[in-house]
């Protein structure tokens, strides 16, 4: 188990690598989380997540154990709980990510590495009308 992340509203998203997301909300149950990776072509498995300051975005870092990549979706309400829709994948070459935070409302924050041998990424997710602008600094 990773290091849990928690939304406005109290509920608790625990990644479980090899097992998946759990929600547990202020009433207690544990739920299981639907991640929808289809946009991104990879069954691999969640590592870690972080809801973003709105409550509505969720960074997520997915691994198939050789690499690891960077996703960027939302929280979706469903009838049995919560799913994480519309990732998409923020392409860093990342090899071994070992956390991840928000940084402020439009930046990520990244303990890693990267194909520049960089090992504290800083990702700014800034949305235009139409797209996301993903643009990234050591």
């Amino acid at each position: 188990m990773t290091t849990p992340t928690w939304d406005r509203d109290g509920t608790v998203y625990i990644p479980d690598f090899g097992i998946g997301v759990t929600a547990v909300p202020a009433s207690g149950k544990p739920i299981r989380v639907d991640v929808d990776r289809s946009a991104l072509g990879t069954a691999a498995q969640v590592k870690y997540l972080a809801v973003g300051p709105d409550g509505v975005r969720m960074a997520a870092v997915l691994s198939a154990g050789t690499s690891d990549v960077l996703a960027l979706g939302s929280l979706a309400p469903t009838q049995t709980g919560t799913s994480i829709v519309g990732l998409r994948r923020i392409d860093r070459g990342l090899a071994a990510v070992r956390d991840i935070a928000w940084l402020g409302p439009s930046s990520l924050l990244i303990l890693g590495t990267d194909s520049t041998g960089g090992n504290l990424i800083t990702v700014n997710v800034a949305k235009d009308r139409n797209s996301t602008r993903l643009n990234s600094s050591h």
